[in-house]
């Protein structure tokens, strides 16, 4: 079926706490993701982390989250496998409970091309809010199969992690 991104879930971009005041941030608190931080299908920890009062001013997200970069580094997806909050480069998009999160992680890659060829037209890489919400592509409405398929590429992810920590670690022992 043929839907906007709109009609999955709730759009969000996120926001910046500010940086200047230390409060906002905790070594122990919340996730919140840049850019920079998003370099695996899924995410749950992060270099800097949001305390109470940061959270209480940013834009907190479910776990489940897909986070998708808008600006400059388009494209780069993943999802939160916790309760966080991400800056104003990315957009995120709480799944409807009609739909399965890893599942639109995986469609997260269509949504990641289709973004970057339409920044490409601009000076400076951008897809903002709107123009991302109303991105059209196709998928299963059907919740059982979205969950079969996210759990098909669940584990391949799973299974791509172990055999390249093998590898790292055979590398470091010779």
């Amino acid at each position: 079926m043929k839907c906007e991104l709109k009609q999955i879930g709730e759009i969000i971009t996120g926001s910046t706490p500010s940086t200047s005041k230390i409060e906002n941030y905790s070594e122990m608190g919340s996730p919140w993701v840049t850019p920079t931080d998003i370099n695996t299908p899924t995410i749950s920890e992060t270099q800097k982390r949001l305390s109470k009062a940061g959270e209480m001013i940013s834009r907190m997200v479910p776990k489940g989250t897909i986070l998708v970069t808008s600006i400059a580094s388009i494209g780069k997806n993943t999802m939160l496998t916790v309760r966080g909050s991400f800056n104003q480069q990315i957009n995120g998009v709480i799944p409807n409970k009609e739909n399965d999160s890893y599942f639109l992680l995986v469609m997260s890659e269509i949504w990641s091309r289709k973004m970057k060829y339409f920044a490409s037209s601009g000076t400076m890489p951008i897809v903002n809010k709107t123009e991302f919400k109303e991105m059209e592509f196709y998928f299963s409405k059907d919740k059982i199969e979205q969950t079969k398929i996210g759990e098909f590429f669940k584990h391949l992810d799973n299974l791509i992690t172990v055999n390249e920590h093998k590898l790292f670690n055979s590398i470091l022992s010779s």
